[in-house]
């Protein structure tokens, strides 16, 4: 007689103290779920011993590695004085954000041109000017720049970024979100600095402030690696609370519609047991809840 036998064996002859031993393991397991985070990274998708990632993490050990958050102001004509008062505003708060280690945006950005056979690396906006012929001088210098566009200003000038580098890629959950949240506070502000009233342009694009003023309205919205990464997790969380339910209810009834008997739905409470179990588990190893490992509960 094998193992397996003799374990089925000692189930059917002691059927209450087996369902409490797997109880007791199942708990014991399951308090592992309270350090189970989610992985919204690509590393977590990662085979570990690959040559190519470990190419990768040694490039990432010797250079480091940015996580980018951009501030987006979009404007008929973002080269107005107080738009560019607003993107700098942006910029220094958004630089005293703890865990930003750098700023890009049009205030801090070189205008690389050549003047008289001599190459100038001033900044492009020294000083914010009133002047309209000053603030066109300044649009046509942006726009004629290769280096800045698609970088910190878009090639018809209605589009400017603020780009805030975290100091790690691999930044956990709290820091993200706490990151994300204070960028909104000033996003909020932003807007009532403006002169403008804040509201989500609609339901696709809820994040996007939409600023009403006289000389015509202005967007400010966030994205980049960290938010995607919030709202990944957001929408995993959500799944997990709708589908594992959901599934567990199928499973129940369709075990109940064919035997007829409650008894025979058992195999649904085995499942959530060993659901239980495996989330622990992966807890207690360090593991996180991925994009795949989702499926786990629902299947």
């Amino acid at each position: 007689m094998n193992a397996v036998t003799a374990i089925t064996n000692w189930i059917v002859r002691h059927p209450a103290l087996a369902l409490l031993l797997a109880l007791l393991i199942t708990v014991g397991l399951g308090l592992g779920i309270r350090d189970l985070g989610f992985d919204t990274s690509n590393r977590g998708l990662m085979a570990k011993g690959d040559p190519a990632v470990t190419f990768y993490e040694n490039v990432v050990a010797t250079f480091g590695e940015d996580s980018i958050l951009s501030i987006v102001v979009k404007s008929q004509d973002i080269f107005q004085e107080d738009i560019l008062h607003s993107i700098e505003r942006l910029t220094n708060a958004g630089g005293a954000i703890e865990g930003v280690s750098r700023v890009v945006s049009l205030t801090t950005v070189s205008n690389l041109e050549g003047r008289d056979g001599v190459l100038s690396t001033d900044d492009l906006l020294l000083t914010i000017p009133s002047d309209p012929a000053e603030l066109a001088a300044i649009r046509e210098s942006a726009l004629g720049n290769d280096l800045l566009l698609g970088e910190v200003v878009s090639k018809d000038g209605k589009t400017s970024a603020v780009h805030l580098f975290l100091q790690s890629l691999e930044a956990g959950e709290e820091f993200e979100a706490r990151v994300i949240g204070e960028v909104d506070r000033l996003l909020a502000a932003e807007c009532t600095a403006l002169g403008g009233t804040a509201g989500p342009i609609d339901e696709d694009h809820s994040a996007t402030l939409v600023c009403d003023r006289d000389r015509g309205r202005v967007e400010l919205y966030q994205i980049g690696t960290p938010y995607l990464r919030q709202e990944v997790r957001r929408t995993i969380r959500g799944d997990l609370l709708k589908l594992a339910p959901l599934s567990l209810a199928t499973l129940f009834v369709t075990l109940f519609f064919f035997f007829r008997t409650g008894v025979a739905a058992l195999p649904a409470l085995t499942g959530l047991l060993s659901v239980i179990a495996t989330l622990g588990f992966m807890g207690y190893m360090g593991y996180g809840i991925t994009s795949v490992s989702m499926m786990i509960p629902p299947l």
